[in-house]
């Protein structure tokens, strides 16, 4: 009797041992499902937010019409970014695009596209030796502007042009702008002299001649000196005059 409980109880044992290791299987299997969906939902969704990529198509050269009718047809979008003379194309065809033919672009992407406004036929004009201001006038009248204006410091006439791009009478400028180099001449510096006591009419007229001009004038009275007498100066004689100092004068009344 001893020896049947015996058997049976581990009979029970092993039963018991055998449904933890199966629910334990299932646990496995069910959390290995739960993570495989998991992954394959992730997966789907990066792939469906970076859609399929596709080459682009060859535009260069194809006329603005025949271009909108091929993307059209695509998963792409045709964008003008904008338009510039070319001697060789003719208007309303493409000069350039972005991405170039051949590249991997995403489906639903945008290519963009340099339209051609046709060879200029107004050429550019000679610039060269004037003013800054009369060039922007010369360039006005041939329906250009002027773009970048740069200096250079020589010895010659001051804010006149010495050099341009695109170079005159030129048929092969893509814009409308023309950039120009100017001169700029070094300022002249002078040393301040002595004024006290000279006259102011004669000191005036030697300043003007150095292009300087007075800003104050004081007066006052002041006895045992001749009307008209300088009695101070600012700035202090000695001192460097640039083209924009200031010159204050004390004058005898």
């Amino acid at each position: 009797m001893k020896d049947k409980l015996v058997s049976r109880f581990k009979v029970d044992e092993m039963t018991m041992q055998e449904k933890f290791a199966f629910l334990g299987k299932v646990f496995i299997l069910a959390g290995f499902l739960v993570a495989l969906f998991l992954f394959s939902g992730l997966l789907g969704m990066r792939f469906a937010v970076r859609g399929h990529v596709i080459e682009t198509p060859s535009v260069v050269g194809m006329s603005m019409e025949d271009a909108e009718s091929l993307f059209s047809r695509s998963e792409l979008e045709l964008m003008v970014g904008g338009r510039r003379y070319d001697r060789d194309i003719p208007s309303g065809y493409i000069v350039s695009q972005v991405p170039a033919a051949g590249m991997g672009i995403k489906s639903n992407g945008q290519v963009m596209v340099i339209a051609s406004l046709g060879r200029k036929t107004n050429p550019v004009p000679d610039l060269s030796g004037s003013s800054l201001r009369a060039s922007r006038v010369l360039a006005e009248q041939s329906r250009y502007n002027l773009g970048r204006v740069s200096e250079i410091s020589l010895g010659q006439l001051d804010n006149h042009v010495v050099s341009q791009f695109p170079v005159p009478e030129s048929d092969e400028s893509v814009s409308d702008t023309i950039d120009v180099l100017v001169t700029r001449m070094k300022p002249e510096e002078f040393i301040m002299p002595d004024l006290v006591g000279r006259d102011l009419n004669t000191t005036l007229r030697l300043l003007r001649q150095r292009g300087f001009e007075v800003d104050q004038i004081h007066y006052r009275k002041y006895s045992g000196v001749e009307r008209g007498s300088i009695l101070r100066q600012s700035p202090q004689p000695g001192y460097r005059l640039g083209p924009d100092m200031e010159i204050d004068l004390e004058v005898a009344r």
